[in-house]
């Protein structure tokens, strides 16, 4: 599967989505990805609850900051839970508006302005949402199955 990621900045606001464009990939052709896809109805993914990561060494990872990352700024947001389906008209979205963060010390030590930080929180959602959509699809096309493709299977007693 393949998709695409948008994103905009206007008037202080990051915006980001990420769109389903194609089946097929370099490892499964659109016609087996189909197929899954026929046999077992889409992937899909979580796009809300709590998205959690660290801005380090000027960039976003997923994930708490652990003890020995004492320069570490932890990012957060969190989103209403929703599920969608990986398939055609699949847009997930994020907005950030920077001049609605709070910019406390630790964020005012590694972020010169509050749109390095909305920039980071939108970063992290991308993040997150990549994640989530590259586990859900490995998972998905270990449903492949040849198990109707030789119909009708002939015997002969």
């Amino acid at each position: 599967m393949k998709f695409n990621i948008i994103r905009d900045l206007t008037n202080d606001v990051y915006s980001v989505k990420i769109m389903f464009d194609s089946f097929g990939s370099e490892e499964m052709s659109k016609e087996d990805e189909l197929k899954i896809l026929d046999d077992h109805g889409p992937a899909t993914i979580n796009v809300g609850g709590k998205f959690i990561g660290k801005y380090i060494n000027g960039e976003v990872q997923i994930g708490e900051p652990t003890e020995e990352e004492i320069d570490a700024i932890k990012l957060e947001l969190v989103r209403n839970l929703d599920t969608v389906e990986l398939n055609e008209g699949m847009i997930v979205d994020y907005k950030i508006d920077a001049n609605s963060i709070i910019m406390t010390d630790k964020l005012a030590e590694a972020f010169e302005t509050k749109n390095k930080v909305a920039e980071a929180k939108a970063e992290l959602f991308v993040a997150v949402i990549k994640q989530r959509i590259e586990d859900a699809v490995t998972e998905w096309k270990k449903s492949a199955s040849d198990f109707d493709t030789y119909n009708p299977e002939e015997f002969v007693v």
